[in-house]
């Protein structure tokens, strides 16, 4: 899944808004054609996680194939360098969490955007959430991409014939392999 804000219209303003590929952002919004805002986008419109209020966030439409590599581009609001950022990815299973951290990125001070990438593969997983965790600064985020997991295999139906072999018995081992992302 691919997210930038040049299409998503109408989010001006801090708030939760849902996109029409059912990207989520809560006390977030997208820049504008101001001066201010213009100065801290990435390339057209950039998302910003508000500095105060609800923990802002920006969660993963559903993912069906799982998490795999993570990446996106991100800085401090500020220029000044004064107050650092942070940011935890998290991941769950169902939109409402649980959540589990899976990464933080500390002390965000740049004012130039910072490239990011995560290689992860969870294929139980479906959802996965960036949050700004140290209020205030306000963060900048854009070009975001959560990939499906690589290719792999996985093995069921374990079994072992007879169930309690004794050292003079054949045993007989079988299992069920399904292939997952193009593995052969």
């Amino acid at each position: 899944q691919y997210l930038n804000f040049d299409n998503w219209t109408n989010i001006t303003a801090y708030g939760t808004h849902t996109n029409a590929d059912q990207w989520v952002i809560v006390n977030t919004r997208s820049t504008t054609g101001s001066a201010d805002d213009q100065a801290r986008v990435l390339i057209g419109k950039s998302g910003v996680m508000n500095q105060s209020g609800e923990q802002p966030y920006l969660r993963s439409p559903y993912l069906p194939e799982g998490i795999g590599e993570i990446s996106f581009w991100y800085r401090n609001w500020e220029s000044n360098g004064v107050t650092p950022g942070a940011i935890v990815i998290e991941k769950a299973v169902s939109a409402d969490g649980p959540w589990t951290s899976i990464a933080a990125i500390t002390n965000v001070l740049a004012f130039d955007y910072l490239f990011y990438t995560l290689p992860y593969s969870d294929r139980d997983s479906r959802y996965i959430r960036l949050v700004s965790s140290n209020q205030p600064p306000r963060l900048c985020f854009d070009e975001i991409i959560v990939a499906e997991p690589p290719a792999g295999v996985i093995f069921t139906n374990l079994s072992i014939s007879p169930s309690a072999p004794a050292s003079t018995n054949p045993v007989t081992v079988s299992v069920v392999i399904t292939n997952k992302a193009g593995a052969s």
